[in-house]
């Protein structure tokens, strides 16, 4: 599995951001409450969705370079073809990892004693 290039598409770097973001938030959840001050744990899954809402986008955008590929070239060519579904399908993957992280962090976070949801 590969996971797309931050620097070859914004919508990796955007995802890879979110990402970042699911983990720093969570921490500082976590720290929060082991210190035993109230958290607020809604904000840690919205960004998790937004990451996967992402990464369909991606997705959907890597088919449509794959289309314009092959009008440019011609002909379909199954090499074109694979290399299309084989990019396209890591930008969801990040996307559920975003949304795993996310959803990981409000489980433990939500274990803690002092929480609001």
């Amino acid at each position: 599995m590969n996971l797309p290039n931050p620097l070859q598409s914004n919508i990796a770097l955007f995802q890879y951001i979110f990402i970042s973001g699911i983990i720093v938030l969570g921490i500082l959840q976590y720290i929060k409450a082991r210190n035993g001050t109230t958290v607020n744990t809604s904000y840690v899954v919205p960004l998790g969705v937004l990451c996967l809402i992402l990464g369909f986008i991606g997705m959907f955008q890597t088919y449509r370079e794959a289309f314009q590929t092959i009008e440019a070239a011609g002909d379909i060519s199954p090499q074109i073809i694979s290399n299309a579904l084989g990019t396209a399908f890591d930008y969801p993957i990040l996307g559920l990892l975003g949304l795993a992280i996310s959803y990981a962090f409000k489980f433990v976070n939500s274990k803690m004693v002092n929480i609001t949801i």
